[in-house]
């Protein structure tokens, strides 16, 4: 337990300054905030029968609902990194809203995300030869 000042933290976990008072936030409440779904257990879950720990990014099914004028679009381009090894999403792409421009993370149905992980896997075991564009001669 480290102190500082009349203020004790039993964790090094990031502390945020609000209104004279300090907000300890663990990694787990943020995740959760961020993502309704629970994506790391689909992860551990899809890892497990693979038997696989690689790191790739993947495009696939989200959806998205714009706070600011209540615009919601779905779209098949949405990018999402997944750290297969730390068993977690390393990152997700935000979009912008066409009407007023703000960024939005979007959501993953479970069983899209599922087969987002499974085409990771995929791409992680296949060679990368096999990725490259063929060139056609005219």
């Amino acid at each position: 337990m480290r102190e500082t000042g009349k203020y004790k933290f039993e964790h090094c976990f990031p502390v945020k300054f609000i209104n004279n008072f300090y907000y300890q936030f663990s990694y787990s409440t943020v995740a959760s905030v961020i993502m309704p779904v629970d994506y790391a257990a689909i992860i551990v879950e899809v890892m497990s029968e693979e038997g696989l720990f690689p790191r790739e990014g993947v495009r696939g099914y989200g959806q998205s609902k714009c706070e600011n004028c209540n615009r919601s679009w779905s779209t098949y381009r949405a990018h999402v990194v997944i750290d297969l090894k730390g068993q977690e999403v390393a990152k997700i792409y935000k979009q912008k809203c066409k009407r007023c421009k703000q960024e939005h993370v979007p959501s993953f149905p479970e069983e899209e995300f599922t087969e987002m992980v499974k085409k990771a896997l995929n791409r992680r075991n296949t060679p990368r030869s096999e990725f490259k564009r063929q060139h056609f001669s005219r």
